[in-house]
């Protein structure tokens, strides 16, 4: 059975972790207090699975995810917050969250997220058939103008690095340019700093986005994120020691 250690400093937020992801099969939660023990349990099994519950504006959340993963790359986070809260979200998932999932999510997505992360550690890399299908070793994402999509999260990066699966981007059918665009979007970035970054106008950025929105089957930024890293377009990969 795989302990999920949760986190929040808030109780009210602990205690509403518990009750979402208790609900997972073969998932025994813990409630941690402190970044502090949060941080000791993860080291001391890094087995285990975090989620850490986030809030706008206050950095306890996504200052949390970064402490762990300094100490421990590997583990595997889920960050829970807002639904319309992409800076947050975009933070997370920068700071190195495997996956951000809000408060109201169905329980449905929780378990296909926690079900993909905890197969990481026994499911070994899949290969590339002759005829080119399968899945393809990650490949880092082609540089943009000034690191937008280049595939190296932004800020400090314990985690190593943000990579993309091209077989999963071929099967979306997700353009070079959206996938670009996807990347400002996990870095918490506007579409107006997307679009400077890119070098692009703000209605061309939107235009994207629809784009990617309606390929992924969502309507909000921090959704489309999650569900990158749950589908497995995005995985985080550790640079070498």
């Amino acid at each position: 059975m795989t302990v999920c250690v949760v986190y929040d400093d808030r109780r009210s937020a602990r205690e509403r972790l518990g009750i979402m992801f208790g609900a997972v099969p073969e998932l025994r939660v813990i409630g941690v207090v402190s970044a502090d023990e949060l941080i000791h349990r993860l080291v001391g099994d890094p087995g285990q699975l975090a989620v850490v519950g986030t809030q706008r504006a206050v950095p306890s959340g996504v200052d949390a995810i970064r402490r762990l993963l300094a100490v421990r790359p590997t583990a595997a986070v889920i960050a829970v917050g807002s639904a319309d809260d992409c800076a947050t979200a975009g933070a997370a998932v920068a700071a190195g969250a495997r996956g951000f999932v809000r408060w109201d999510a169905p329980a449905v997505v929780t378990l296909s997220l926690v079900h993909a992360l905890t197969a990481v550690s026994t499911t070994q890399p899949s290969t590339v058939r002759p005829d080119g299908t399968g899945d393809a070793a990650p490949t880092i994402v082609p540089a943009a103008p000034r690191g937008v999509g280049s595939g190296t999260r932004a800020g400090p990066s314990p985690g190593g690095t943000v990579s993309v699966r091209s077989a999963v981007q071929r099967q979306l059918g997700i353009s070079q340019r959206e996938l670009q665009v996807l990347g400002g979007i996990s870095q918490g970035m506007s579409n107006a700093d997307i679009g400077r970054e890119l070098y692009l106008s703000d209605n061309t950025v939107k235009c994207h986005a629809r784009r990617l929105f309606g390929k992924l089957g969502v309507h909000e930024r921090a959704h489309a994120v999650a569900l990158a890293y749950r589908c497995g377009l995005f995985s985080c990969s550790d640079e070498a020691a």
